[in-house]
């Protein structure tokens, strides 16, 4: 098998890059890692994949190639990664991400409190009157 030396050091280099990016704390930074990271993994799998040859289809031949055809796994792969990770990618990049506020970010008021209180705005009530004993019943039979 030959491996084509321009292509292994370009995934190299984008593994390389992505893995530096993804260390980083800022979330573009790390996006921007982990997209490269795949490129430079489907980079990997392409040369793995073998020689270039002809189309997989069975009967197509071209004058280049002859009758050596390429790996269709690779590119299968290759394919579905590529579009596995194009919507995710689509979808963080167009979300708003604070990048110099902390997280959570600091409240301007202090919370409510959970247990209802009474305003103080409004006068107190009056105090409760002494309850009065009950009639003690009397001794006397009708």
């Amino acid at each position: 098998m030959e491996a084509n030396l321009f292509l292994l050091l370009a995934a190299g280099v984008l593994c390389g890059s992505g893995v530096y990016l993804m260390l980083d704390r800022a979330m573009t930074k790390m996006l921007l890692g982990i997209l490269l990271l795949g490129n430079g993994a489907n980079l990997l799998l392409l040369q793995a994949g073998g020689q270039a040859g002809s189309p997989p289809i069975d009967g197509r031949e071209t004058a280049q190639y002859g009758e050596n055809i390429a790996d269709p796994l690779a590119q299968g792969m290759i394919l579905t990664a590529s579009t596995a990770t194009a919507p995710p990618t689509s979808l963080r990049t167009t979300r708003k991400i604070p990048q110099s506020r902390p997280w959570p970010p600091a409240r301007a008021t202090p919370p409510r409190p959970l247990i209802m209180t009474r305003p103080t705005t409004q006068p107190p009530a009056a105090p409760l009157r002494k309850a009065t004993p009950l009639a003690q019943p009397s001794s006397r039979n009708p």
